[in-house]
């Protein structure tokens, strides 16, 4: 299946402060195939716009760090399914390597991938599939991740998906590990 079959009939909403930077990443949304895709300029637009669309957004792809509304206050407003919102709705977050604190923060929130700015089309539609495709149990593996210390052995009995190994992927991307 290629990335247009994936990308055909989904919706997303695309949030941050800059507005060429959400015109660069709803540019490559709709390259990809997306059938539509919605900006808001900060966590507090992005709230409104998902409670007054009748559509439900597939991907939520956010800054972390905007005003007034932040993208973690988003997360976590969207997680706990406030103001109506669909609580597993995936969220992406854009960052930057000196946002590494926020980033923990977003991880402690369950964000489901992390796009390191400047923002690549590559990278980012890979992390939009990841999200978008089903959760798979992995074989366990030995994972390191910088400054945010998730180094450890996993067992055996320990069971990580996709998903959250493509959250460490990124992490270890954002900070070179």
């Amino acid at each position: 299946m290629n990335t247009k079959d994936c990308f055909a009939n989904r919706h997303f909403l695309v949030v941050d402060d800059e507005a060429f930077i959400r015109t660069v990443v709803a540019r490559f949304l709709r390259g990809s195939g997306a059938a539509n895709v919605v900006e808001a300029a900060d966590g507090g637009a992005a709230i409104t716009a998902m409670a007054a669309y009748a559509l439900k957004f597939d991907a939520v792809i956010s800054d972390i760090n905007m005003r007034p509304v932040n993208g973690i206050e988003l997360l976590r407003t969207i997680r706990a399914g406030r103001n109506g919102l669909k609580e597993n709705t995936p969220v992406l977050m854009l960052t930057v390597h000196a946002e590494a604190e926020l980033v923990a923060e977003a991880m402690a929130l369950d964000a489901d991938a992390f796009v390191l700015k400047p923002i690549h089309r590559e990278d980012l539609i890979e992390r939009v599939l990841r999200v978008l495709e089903p959760t798979v149990p992995i074989q366990p593996t030995e994972v390191a991740v910088g400054p945010l210390a998730l180094t450890r052995k996993i067992a055996p009995h320990d069971v990580l998906t996709k998903p959250v190994l493509g959250r460490i992927k990124d992490l270890q991307r954002i900070y070179g590990t």
